[in-house]
């Protein structure tokens, strides 16, 4: 090659994390020219411009060539997409080519983490195209424009992340396409995950590997990281000692995640329904996966800077996975919280939660959610659709009426209530009814074992 070579430095389509407006690229190469050229007062120039005009967006960096070698540092706005240039000048006026770096995007990357519906596999369709503004870091180890599927191991460099199943639609596209549209810049994806693996395999105190390739996969992507996307829980619901202990061996995941990466926000999606129950035991079934809710609830109650997005309205495409229809509302939903809660953007996003079960009568239960913008609603469903159940010293019970009267549900019972009970929010679920919010149209957050006042 000829002129001025780039060794080092952003590459075609990738997405530099912004901080505070701007993103600082840096870049090393070498100079390949005649001698009587550099002897003429040489110096490597640098410099972005606008991809779709050619007007400059910095002002020229002026870079010392020592031993053929030279290099820049490079403050750019965000925004993109760039075109980085380099040129040598010499002789006051005159140029010799350089190398070019194009598609350069100026915005916020997201990780992507979890297991199988965070990977994504939605297999039917939907109108989910790609755009400019949105790009991903591909596992073959190159930057792109976001195509689904976003977890795909073609030519993979990273073969820990290969999955044996094939991978479909996610939500994340949708996620960073309202991302990029409200907030003007572009949006990086970067997935690091697979399907079907335990949290174990992210807490380091006990296996940690994941943990461990997320971190490679950020190195080796070049630019840092706004906050982590996390959907993650299904395989945990079959033991009962990883069910009951997920609250705290997550908390600790969160908190070695920040230790790594910084006081990054953490996007959660609470469970959807799991239809695959043929030869199982529905209630048992049903419960399991609702403790699993519950700890990710309370997560989001405790945890700070992490935020849950309800799932558990929307159809699934092969009894656990997420439709693709499914899927673009999660993104939607999770756009809105990253909008209100990590940008302070004015946004309806927080899903009805339930505050507290007080024993009104002998055999009624009032339940009170917060983030109801007008009032509670279940489209006048039987109660036997609903997900309710209480359980006391005499076992458990489904209610046999309801009543909603703004953010309050009523539920009465047959038998009166015992001293010590608990409410949850764990009944059939397959047909995604359970009572939203009018004005947001959001669900109820799932809760087990919320314990009655008195």
């Amino acid at each position: 090659m000829y002129g001025v070579i780039i060794e080092k430095g952003p590459v075609n389509w990738q997405v530099l994390q912004q901080s505070d407006g701007y993103a600082a690229a840096h870049l090393e190469g070498r100079v390949c020219v005649e001698e009587d050229v550099l002897s003429q007062n040489a110096a490597v120039i640098v410099r972005a411009v606008d991809e779709k005009n050619s007007s400059r967006i910095t002002p020229p960096v002026f870079a010392k060539i020592v031993d053929g070698k030279w290099s820049a540092d490079l403050k750019m706005p965000t925004g993109g997409p760039y075109k980085i240039e380099t040129f040598l000048r010499f002789n006051d006026c005159a140029e010799k080519r350089g190398d070019r770096r194009f598609h350069i995007g100026v915005g916020d990357n997201y990780v992507i983490t979890g297991q199988s519906n965070a990977v994504g596999v939605g297999k039917d369709s939907a109108d989910d195209p790609s755009d400019e503004n949105v790009r991903m870091y591909r596992l073959s180890g190159s930057w792109d424009i976001a195509a689904h599927p976003l977890h795909d191991t073609t030519d993979t460099k990273y073969p820990e992340f290969a999955e044996r199943v094939a991978t479909g639609h996610s939500p994340w596209i949708t996620f960073a396409k309202v991302l990029s549209r409200k907030l003007g810049y572009p949006i990086g994806l970067i997935p690091a995950t697979k399907g079907g693996i335990p949290l174990s395999f992210w807490d380091r105190r006990e296996d940690g590997k994941f943990f461990s390739h997320l971190l490679n996969v950020l190195d080796d992507c070049g630019s840092g990281v706004k906050g982590i996307i996390w959907y993650h829980g299904c395989n945990d619901t079959y033991d009962d000692t990883l069910r009951k202990t997920y609250y705290e061996r997550f908390k600790y995941v969160c908190k070695d995640f920040r230790k790594e990466l910084g006081g990054l926000p953490i996007i959660t999606v609470q469970l959807n329904k799991c239809t695959c129950t043929k030869d199982k035991n529905l209630d048992t079934e049903r419960k399991h996966f609702n403790e699993l809710r519950e700890a990710q609830r309370k997560a989001a109650h405790n945890i700070e800077n992490l935020y849950v997005v309800p799932s558990i309205d929307l159809p699934v495409c092969d009894g656990i996975h997420n439709s693709c229809m499914a899927n673009i509302v999660i993104g939607q939903r999770a756009a809105n919280i990253a909008l209100s809660h990590i940008y302070g953007k004015e946004v309806v996003c927080d899903a009805p939660d339930i505050i507290k079960a007080v024993k009104t009568g002998s055999n009624t239960v009032e339940l009170e959610f917060k983030n109801v913008y007008t009032c509670l609603f279940s489209d006048y469903n039987p109660t036997e659709l609903l997900p309710f159940s209480l359980t006391d010293e005499n076992g458990r019970q489904l209610p046999c009426d309801y009543s909603i009267k703004g953010a309050l549900v009523i539920l009465e019972f047959e038998k009166p209530i015992g001293k010590k009970a608990a409410v949850s929010c764990d009944g059939p679920c397959e047909s995604g009814l359970v009572p939203y919010d009018m004005f947001s149209y959001l669900p109820i957050l799932m809760f087990d074992d919320l314990e009655v006042e008195y």
